[in-house]
């Protein structure tokens, strides 16, 4: 993991705006980024530079005085950021970019309801709107200043883009920004399923308030040859499910029984993208290693791992497509060809309430029988035999529902796998 504080801004300024690039952010020259450092100093990006190659040489400064230097122009958005983190002592960073799913709500006059994801509500709170104004204007800097003014941390411009603001670094703002983008799609996405469905304020921080309940913690000498066996490969599939955007930097968990009473899982508050073999949390039932934190979902975790001995991995994410059934009402159909039928088998639900207030039905009603199940408000449950089989779960049941999806805009009828077609694929296995 990149520790930002030893990261000078221009650097983390060169690295995340890449980042944006590589997601399909924004466009070679488009979208822009700023931080303020401890001595009052505003870094920020140049303008109409490539942002896929920018070297911190190309990183404009801004003064406490409000004088520039550097051998660039500052973006021509700079106005926008110095006057948000001049008047916003709580933020550090803004970034501001144009993801199409973003856009498209932005040329909707709309901003995305953060309440049907508990993590995007978490993340971002309710995004603001702000009015149009041409871009590089007096006018527009107005209007999104009046929107932060507000006490949003992020906002939708009017046929444009977003702002997005952090109080800890770029790294951060960044993975606000991704898991705001992932709404946006899965929100739209989800509109050819039918209704969506939310979540009350009260019914997120509950989650997040419980948390996961430890009983102790442990220290250790000794490191398994099959517990690092376990990180190595963790690792490579966290890298490999943020690469196919199965993952975001803040959501996706992964976890692996080591023996008996003991699993890894992903940490809690880091970034998916940078995550390495030390990373993982080794729980002990209840307890896990000293100085560590486990993911928020560690106590269910356990509670499957306890109540199905023959599982050996557990994934929860929430992939755009897949997770679009997780915040409407319509059913999840597997067998749409052999391989969705055989790999998935069926598909549970778990309401919200359910698995915060009663995690081990959640442990209950999946299996070996039932490794898929939508959670609510929050995305996507597999589990395997191995971390490579349920990861095969996760992929699976994503690249299914954008099937399903294609099938639907076509506007022709979807003919899945008939009883007879499923009796003799149950046969053979």
């Amino acid at each position: 993991m990149t520790d930002s504080r030893y990261l000078h801004p221009a650097d983390q300024i060169c690295t995340i705006l890449k980042r944006i690039y590589d997601k399909d952010m924004t466009t070679l020259t488009g979208g822009n980024l700023s931080i303020r450092d401890d001595d009052g100093v505003v870094w920020v990006s140049p303008t109409n530079i490539d942002k896929s190659a920018l070297t911190r040489n190309d990183i404009v400064k801004i003064l406490p005085d409000g004088s520039i230097e550097g051998r660039h122009r500052p973006t021509s958005e700079y106005r926008i950021h110095w006057q948000i983190l001049q008047r916003r002592k709580d933020l550090k960073a803004v970034l501001h970019a144009h993801p199409p799913a973003l856009v498209a709500m932005s040329v909707q006059h709309e901003v995305p309801d953060t309440r049907m994801l508990a993590q995007s509500y978490h993340a971002v709170g309710i995004p603001g709107l702000s009015e149009y104004g041409m871009p590089g204007t007096l006018a527009l800097v107005e209007h999104v200043v009046k929107t932060f003014d507000q006490g949003v941390t992020a906002a939708v411009l009017k046929n444009h883009g977003v702002f997005l603001g952090s109080g800890v670094d770029l790294f951060d703002a960044f993975r606000r920004f991704e898991q705001l983008d992932f709404h946006a799609r899965i929100q739209l996405l989800s509109g050819i399923l039918g209704p969506a469905k939310g979540l009350s304020v009260s019914q997120i921080e509950e989650l997040y308030r419980k948390g996961p309940k430890l009983s102790g913690f442990f220290d250790r000498d000794v490191i398994s040859s099959r517990e690092l066996e376990l990180r190595r490969e963790l690792a490579w599939l966290v890298k490999r499910g943020y690469e196919k955007r199965l993952f975001n930097g803040s959501f996706g968990t992964i976890s692996a029984r080591v023996k008996e009473d003991e699993f890894l899982i992903s940490p809690a508050g880091k970034d998916n993208a940078q995550l390495s073999e030390q990373d993982f949390v080794l729980m002990g039932g209840n307890t896990c290693e000293q100085g560590q934190e486990p993911d928020l979902f560690a106590d269910l975790h356990r509670r499957i791992y306890e109540r199905h001995p023959k599982i050996q991995s557990i994934i929860m994410a929430a992939p755009v497509y897949a997770a679009g059934y997780a915040v409407t009402e319509r059913e999840y159909e597997v067998a749409v060809i052999p391989e969705s039928y055989g790999v998935l088998r069926s598909c549970t639900r778990i309401p919200f309430d359910k698995l915060v207030k009663e995690p081990q039905t959640a442990a209950d009603v999946t299996g070996e029988e039932d490794p898929f199940c939508i959670l609510d408000n929050l995305g996507i449950l597999v589990m395997g035999i191995s971390p490579l089989m349920a990861f095969d779960k996760l992929e699976v049941a994503e690249s299914t529902a954008m099937s399903i999806h294609m099938a639907y805009i076509s506007g022709k009828e979807m003919k899945v796998m008939t009883d007879e077609m499923k009796k003799e694929q149950d046969q053979q296995e």
